[in-house]
């Protein structure tokens, strides 16, 4: 796939950087890099608080597994931490007459501090069956429906966050020095407005050679580089993944 948009953008550059406006115009596309929502603990999803296609937003409900199961292994780790309580009173009482070895209370005290680690496990467990958007941003899909069972750490949720749109073209070798890292650029697309920027990001520190389907020796030769733009906020929320833009370098 990255091969076939190689090819384009390099034989789109190779026709337009001779254009009459003296300006390098580069194919690229708009790509999404994806946040899944995932829960460090197994359950079955009981609820699934939003659809593919919706825009949320932070803080919102995103999905909540069954808690019943670690309700109940918390309810009996309560316990055991009250009886566990009484038990290491008592030890305390014997060791101060002498009644029981300084060993016995030391087992108290250990089977005690367990007791209280289960608790906070237990309830650490139940928080993370209800899980929320970290932040904004639009459901791309859901992997799982209502009511199935969602191994711990699988993702639920696909997230674009609106920040995480960038763009993505590919510079030959000899215009490389005509860009720089913090360097804004125009670009276009159909249907979108005018005079749309994007802040040059990261740029690879290694030359690519161009993909074999061209067939000229001399594109062959050639080398380009990865090039990735921030697009500026007020723009962002119109870019979708996989759209095909022009980048126009002075």
């Amino acid at each position: 796939m990255r091969y076939v948009q190689w090819s384009a953008m390099l034989l789109f550059c190779g026709l337009s950087a001779c254009s009459s406006d003296h300006k390098l115009h580069l194919l690229g596309y708009v790509e999404g890099r994806y946040v899944y929502l995932s829960s460090p603990v197994s359950g079955q999803l009981i609820q699934l608080a939003v659809q593919k296609g919706e825009t949320v937003k932070a803080n919102q409900l995103a999905f909540q597994l069954d808690p019943q199961p670690e309700l109940s292994q918390l309810k009996n780790a309560q316990a055991k931490v009250v009886l566990t309580e009484k038990m290491l009173a008592r030890n305390q009482e014997l060791r101060r007459t002498n009644a029981i070895g300084q060993a016995a209370l030391d087992a108290s005290v250990q089977e005690h501090d367990s007791a209280v680690t289960q608790v906070t496990q237990y309830q650490w467990m139940v928080s993370q069956k209800r899980m929320q958007f970290a932040r904004a941003g639009f459901v791309q899909d859901t992997l799982f429906r209502q009511n199935e069972f969602v191994p711990a750490g699988k993702p639920v949720i696909a997230l674009l966050p609106p920040e995480n749109r960038i763009l993505v073209f590919f510079v030959p070798e000899k215009n490389l020095s005509h860009i720089k890292s913090g360097e804004k650029v125009t670009f276009t697309c159909d249907g979108c407005q005018k005079n749309l920027t994007a802040t040059i990001d990261y740029i690879s520190s290694q030359a690519e050679y161009t993909p074999p389907v061209i067939y000229s020796i001399d594109s062959r030769e050639k080398l380009v580089y990865w090039v990735e733009a921030k697009i500026d906020p007020s723009a962002v929320k119109d870019m979708n993944p996989g759209q095909p833009i022009e980048v126009e370098i002075p």
